[in-house]
């Protein structure tokens, strides 16, 4: 990935990678997530939360993504 693709405005809160290392998350202050994927030089952000991000965790299967914000949720993504 590009440096330049990182969020240049945003603070990192968490960050997880799927065991294949193909796609990486990151968890941001704004409630947000970003995920790169690395085979296609891409990411997608979105808002996730209504606040920060505080934990990421892939499934075994990188099928799926488990977040967890200071809001006190915890939201389940189809990868």
């Amino acid at each position: 990935l590009k440096p330049e693709t990182m969020p240049a405005n945003d603070t990192v809160w968490a960050c997880c990678r799927t065991k294949d290392t193909t796609k990486t998350a990151l968890g941001l202050h704004d409630g947000g997530i970003t995920l790169f994927d690395a085979i296609n030089n891409q990411s997608i952000s979105w808002k996730a939360h209504n606040r920060g991000v505080t934990d990421l965790h892939f499934s075994p299967d990188n099928n799926w993504l488990y977040s967890v914000a200071r809001e006190g949720t915890i939201k389940v993504w189809n990868m």
